[in-house]
C-alpha cells in the first residue's frame, strides 16, 4: 500500500511539472529500500536490484530470484516481470486449447522443437481451460543468456477423453476440474523476441 501511494504521488508531480530526473531517482531508491528493509529485514545491495524499476511481484520474490530476474533486465531493458506473467498465462491457456484441438500450428508457435514432437497431437485426452485462478513465477535461472522462468498455474480445466466420433468416454465438458501445472518458458535473450514453452508438468 504504500509503495503503491508513493508511485502515485510521484505520477502526479511528473504530470504538475514540479519534477526533476535527480531527485526523482533518489527519491526511488530511499522509499524502495526502506520497503525491503521492512518486509524482508535485510541489506539490500543495490547490485541484487534495480531500485529504478523494481515492482511490487518482484518485491515478494526471494533474493536469488529478484538477482536472476535483475540479470534478465540488464540483457533485455523492456523485460517486465508482471507482463511475463501476464503474457505466458495467455500463452498456456492458448497452448492447451491448441493441444485439445490438435492445433499443431499453434502448438508449434508456442512451444520449443523438442515439445512439439513429443507431444502426441492425436491424443483422445483432452484439456481445455475454464479460467486461470493464480500464475506465480516459482522458479529463475540465468545461463549466459538463455533465460528460463517457471510459472505455477492454478487453474480450473474441462478434461474429457473422446472416441473416434467425439463420444465422451471419460470426463466431462460441463463439469470442470481443478488443477495445478508448472510450466517452464525459455527464450535466449540476444537472439528471440518471444519466449517457448518447454516443459509442463501437471497435477491434479
Amino acid at each position: 500500500m504504500l509503495l503503491c501511494t508513493f508511485l502515485i504521488i510521484n505520477r502526479l508531480m511528473k504530470m504538475l511539472g514540479q519534477y526533476d530526473q535527480d531527485e526523482d531517482r533518489r527519491r526511488n531508491n530511499t522509499v524502495i529500500m526502506d520497503l525491503m528493509r521492512k518486509k524482508y529485514n535485510l541489506k539490500v545491495n543495490e547490485k541484487v536490484i534495480n531500485p529504478q524499476v523494481v515492482s511490487a511481484t518482484e518485491l515478494a520474490l526471494p533474493e536469488e530470484t529478484r538477482k536472476v530476474i535483475n540479470d534478465i533486465k540488464n540483457q533485455d531493458m523492456d523485460f517486465d516481470i508482471d507482463s511475463f506473467i501476464n503474457k505466458a498465462q495467455k500463452a498456456y491457456v492458448m497452448y492447451l486449447n491448441a493441444v485439445a484441438s490438435s492445433d499443431s500450428d499453434t502448438i508449434k508457435n508456442l512451444a520449443d522443437k523438442d515439445l512439439y514432437e513429443k507431444i502426441s497431437i492425436r491424443s483422445n485426452k483432452k484439456i481445455t481451460i475454464d479460467n486461470v485462478d493464480q500464475a506465480t513465477l516459482i522458479g529463475a535461472a540465468l545461463f549466459g543468456d538463455r533465460a528460463i522462468l517457471t510459472i505455477g498455474f492454478s487453474y480450473k480445466a474441462f478434461i474429457f477423453t473422446e472416441d473416434e466420433n467425439g463420444n465422451i468416454m471419460s470426463g466431462s465438458k460441463e463439469k470442470p476440474q481443478s488443477r495445478k501445472s508448472q510450466v517452464t518458458f525459455c527464450r535466449y535473450l540476444s537472439q528471440e523476441k518471444s519466449w517457448k514453452i518447454t516443459k509442463e508438468v501437471s497435477e491434479k
